[in-house]
Order: C-alpha cells, then sequence, then structure tokens
C-alpha cells in the first residue's frame, strides 16, 4: 500500500510525542538524582567539618588544661617547680612563673615589698639553695585568683648569711594570658601550736 504524506508522518509524530513526554520525567529524575547527591554532599561537608572543630576544641581544652593549671593540685605542682626552678637556678623557668609585677613581703618588713627584678637578682645570685619541703599547703580558689598556704622549709643561704629554717609562706596566685603566675608572696615564721591557737582551730579541723 502507497504512504500518503500524511499517514507517513502520523507514526513519527507518536514518537516524537511519546519521547518528549518521557524526556522531562527523566531530567526531573536526573534533577532530582542530583540535588539529592548534593544534599548528601553538603551533609558529608558539613559533619566532617563539625568533627574538625569539634577536635580542635577538644585539643584546645586539653592542652589548654595543662598549661593553665589552676585546680589545687596544679598550684601544688606549680609551687613545686618554682622551688626547683631556683635551686637549679633556671632563670627561664623562674621568668614565666614570676607576673611582671611579682612582690615578696617578708614578715620582717612588710612596708618594703622585694620586687621581681631584684628577687630574681638575689635568687639567681648568691641566695643559694640546698634543699626545700612543702610539708603542708591549703588551697583556696576565687575565680581566676588562688590562695595557697603552706608550711615550708629550706635549707638555703643568702649573702653568706644561713636562711635555712621553717617557714608559713602565702602564695597569691592568678590565672593570666592562659596561664598561672605567683602575684606576690608573703613570708614569715610559723606560729608553734598552742592551747590558745587550738582555742581558735576547730577540734575536726586539728
Amino acid at each position: 500500500m502507497t504512504l500518503t504524506p500524511n499517514s507517513a508522518l502520523q507514526p513519527m509524530s507518536r514518537s516524537l510525542r511519546s519521547r518528549a513526554a518521557a524526556e522531562p520525567l527523566a531530567l526531573g529524575r536526573s534533577g532530582k538524582e542530583s540535588g539529592d547527591m548534593k544534599n548528601r554532599a553538603s551533609v558529608g561537608v558539613v559533619a566532617l567539618s563539625l568533627c574538625f572543630v569539634l577536635a580542635c576544641i577538644s585539643s584546645g581544652i586539653a592542652a589548654d588544661s595543662g598549661a593553665r593549671g589552676g585546680t589545687a593540685a596544679d598550684l601544688k605542682r606549680l609551687s613545686v617547680e618554682w622551688m626547683q626552678a631556683w635551686k637549679d637556678r633556671d632563670r627561664a623557668k623562674l621568668e614565666g612563673i614570676l607576673a611582671d609585677d611579682f612582690v615578696l613581703i617578708l614578715s620582717a618588713s612588710p612596708d618594703r615589698p622585694v620586687a621581681r627584678a631584684r628577687w630574681l637578682e638575689f635568687a639567681l645570685g648568691d641566695y643559694v639553695c640546698e634543699s626545700f619541703e612543702y610539708k603542708t599547703q591549703s588551697v583556696r580558689e576565687l575565680g581566676d585568683i588562688a590562695i595557697v598556704a603552706s608550711i615550708y622549709t629550706q635549707k638555703a643561704a643568702v649573702g653568706g648569711q644561713d636562711r635555712s629554717g621553717e617557714f608559713f609562706l602565702t602564695d597569691v596566685w592568678q590565672r593570666r594570658a592562659g596561664r598561672c603566675q605567683v602575684v606576690a608572696r608573703y613570708s614569715a615564721r610559723p606560729e608553734a601550736w598552742s592551747a590558745s591557737a587550738g582555742a581558735v582551730v576547730p577540734k575536726e579541723n586539728r
């Protein structure tokens, strides 16, 4: 049978319409799949970024807690490190522990504080430590400031004069720029135990 032009175009027209109808669906599926992949990729990137940030924060906190100190145990450790640095004549360590405005106050002359520069001068000069020991320590934390009260003994000499014995020390520590530094030390001879001292101190604290 001979096909007329119209009859020849009809199957082609139907084929084109079917293809055109199918293509939007295929494009729709492809677009949706592409969108889903992009969303999954975005979620993955966010998750990885969050894990990285949390890891950085955790490591920062861990490192910071070691450097800053601040707990009673840390302050007791720093007290020992301070005196050990003096015994070892470790200038760098001493300068890191002492605050810029550090002062030493002796009970023999409370109105004449010893400034940081002067303390470093004799601590690294003719003030020689043979041994030291913290016998007891009490720590009271007040925010960024902590008070450490100690009974401390040393065998030492300064300028040829014996400076050995037992001392009652009150150290003031402060957290500055992410680390604890000592800002003041008050030094006195300890009070001997007596009936009046016993009357002041509660029995449960003796």
